[in-house]
């Protein structure tokens, strides 16, 4: 009851299932695309609040508010930066003593 070959039938079933398995595959590939696709708009809304929220942090007026806040002051004309010269007790964060002429005075 040989009526068609094996190889014959293997062929066959090659031929009408390989569309299937390719259109799958086409399926898996367009959903992976998609997914990233929307990790990309997701990535991109979180690098615009990034910069927006750097751009505030180091405006300028943003700074000096946070320099003031911190004990800092505007440096005026005829201001003078005395560093101490002492080797032996340097400290940690070495910040500069600011004398005003108007101060010495």
């Amino acid at each position: 009851m040989r009526f068609i070959n094996k190889n014959l039938i293997i062929f066959i079933i090659i031929i009408i299932f390989l569309p299937i398995l390719i259109k799958s595959y086409n399926l898996k590939l367009i959903y992976d695309i998609n997914t990233i696709k929307k990790d990309i708009k997701k990535i991109e809304i979180e690098n615009q609040y990034l910069k927006k929220r750097y751009y505030s942090i180091s405006s300028l007026a943003r700074l000096n508010e946070k320099a003031r806040s911190y004990g800092f002051k505007t440096p005026e004309p005829y201001t003078i930066i005395i560093l101490e010269d002492k080797k032996e007790h340097i400290p940690k964060n070495l910040i500069a003593k600011i004398k005003n002429r108007r101060q010495d005075s």
